[in-house]
């Protein structure tokens, strides 16, 4: 997993999929810190400035999806 997560963002295995009507769970970190120089670390850093209500656009392959936050 940790060798994954260097390359980017990670759906938990048994979770939704993209474009699925299932909960989908991702994984990413989420460092702030200036000394990280692997941007795949720094995937998920602005998360916390999400708002309900606020659109999400995931990439996978060609296809773009598009999901709202629905809860915090």
């Amino acid at each position: 997993l940790e060798e994954k997560l260097k390359e980017g963002v990670v759906r938990y295995p048994g979770s939704g999929l993209i474009g699925d009507k299932r909960n989908i769970f991702l994984m990413g970190h989420a460092s702030t810190l200036p000394a990280v120089n692997n941007e795949m670390y720094k995937v998920f850093s602005k998360i916390r400035q999400l708002n309900i209500g606020d659109k999400v656009k995931l990439y996978s392959g060609d296809r773009v999806y598009f999901y709202k936050v629905t809860a915090m």
